[in-house]
């Protein structure tokens, strides 16, 4: 399901991003809104429609994207139930954090209310016009779920049904995945250098030793594990936690427990439990 007519008032990445995949099929983006327009201005140039602060007159019908911050979210859908608003219209918002009460207050102005949070980032500067196979966690107004999922399938998504009570579990899941590799990349540049590589070199090379191991796992899962802990190499892994608490003290308990959550991953191999105990025995403080 494609909505004729959209409205967005948040025009970030993410805000920009549905709006262009919206167009592309079909979609006529009317209006921008929201912000001091900085963002704004330059967005609606590029759709070539009018930009606003405040939310403008809109047509019956017209779908709301409203694309701000988590936190923002709340006090934004109560700002804007004080206001004009579309008759016989949809809202819907991409955060993660939140289902479909968020928007309560435009629910009782008589909008149709939706969540729709794809998994997938919207670096600066990339012009994406599908989801291509991500999830999407939707969550709508009873009777209106399939519309709502319709919408993701259009866009190549895939979706599930992730309400209100369990939105901090997708949203703590999707920040490991999305931010963590990149947290751990970064103390792995900063443990290179003590070995005297040159950071710009050793995000490069990190980064590509990563890359596969991820693509892996998304087949794979942790059946594809390997290293140290996977293969129960105990010693290598006193080594690492003794040059840990050396040179970077602050990382030690982070190293602990990555090589605790590896030990859990690898109970989905074939062999070397044996081993692995003996690993477990030193993370735990025996023979440390």
């Amino acid at each position: 399901m494609i909505p004729e007519t959209l409205h967005v008032h948040g025009p970030g990445r993410c805000g920009m991003a549905l709006a262009r995949m919206l167009r592309a099929r079909g979609t006529r983006v009317l209006s921008l809104s929201g912000g001091s327009g900085r963002q704004g201005h330059p967005a609606a140039a590029e759709l070539r429609v009018p930009f606003t602060s405040a939310l403008p007159p809109l047509p019956r019908g017209t779908w709301m994207l409203i694309a701000v911050p988590d936190d923002a979210l709340s006090r934004v859908a109560s700002e804007l139930a004080e206001g004009a608003l579309p008759e016989a219209g949809w809202v819907l918002h991409p955060s993660a954090m939140h289902g479909r009460k968020v928007l309560a207050p435009l629910a009782a102005r008589g909008l149709i209310t939706a969540a729709f949070h794809p998994l997938r980032a919207f670096p600066s500067g990339v012009a994406t016009f599908d989801l291509a196979g991500a999830l999407v966690a939707v969550d709508a107004d009873p009777g209106r779920e399939q519309s709502v999922r319709a919408l993701a399938e259009a866009l190549g998504g895939v979706p599930v049904c992730v309400p209100d009570e369990a939105r901090t579990a997708w949203h703590l899941g999707a920040t490991l995945a999305g931010n963590g590799p990149l947290a751990l990349l970064h103390l792995a540049v900063r443990v290179w250098q003590r070995a005297g590589v040159e950071p710009e070199l050793a995000w490069r090379a990190l980064a590509a030793l990563a890359t596969p191991v991820v693509e892996c796992a998304g087949s794979a899962g942790a059946r594809g594990l390997t290293g140290p802990v996977a293969r129960g190499d105990k010693h290598t892994v006193a080594e690492h936690l003794l040059h840990m608490s050396r040179e970077h003290p602050e990382a030690l308990a982070l190293l602990r427990e990555l090589d605790r959550e590896l030990l859990r991953a690898a109970e989905a191999l074939p062999d070397g439990a044996s081993r692995r105990r003996e690993v477990k025995r030193l993370l735990e403080g025996e023979g440390a």
